[in-house]
């Protein structure tokens, strides 16, 4: 990323740290009744990662959580994402902000948490 021209991104199932652990989902299952479906719960990291050219930092965390924002309504417009037998909602975020070589950066990161049957 550091190395790409894109000033913004939005990345399913990474923690955001490029030297880090690449810590991208866990899950728990579990069977569902008697017969032969399951039930899983599950965590995904979304990042948010917004440089911004500059050392405007509240400008470049101010736009990581507009981004932010917009995957909120996401879910809350639909649950499902389009799955019927999911559920899934942001129950968690984290910001930090640095200064790079790029600007200001954000990294704003959510947990996507829900349970499916499968």
């Amino acid at each position: 990323m550091t190395e790409d021209a894109d000033m913004e991104w939005l990345i399913v199932g990474f923690d955001g740290d490029p030297n880090g652990d690449f810590q991208t989902a866990s899950a728990l299952g579990g069977w569902a009744g008697l017969g032969s479906r399951r039930e899983e719960e599950f965590q995904i990291t979304v990042a948010v990662i917004v440089f911004n050219g500059d050392t405007d930092v509240r400008a470049a965390r101010a736009r990581a959580c507009e981004i932010a924002a917009c995957v909120e309504t996401w879910f809350m417009a639909d649950p499902s994402v389009g799955l019927p037998e999911l559920e899934a909602a942001i129950s968690a975020i984290q910001l930090t902000q640095d200064q790079t070589q790029k600007g200001a950066q954000a990294t704003l990161l959510m947990t996507v948490s829900g349970r499916g049957f499968i």
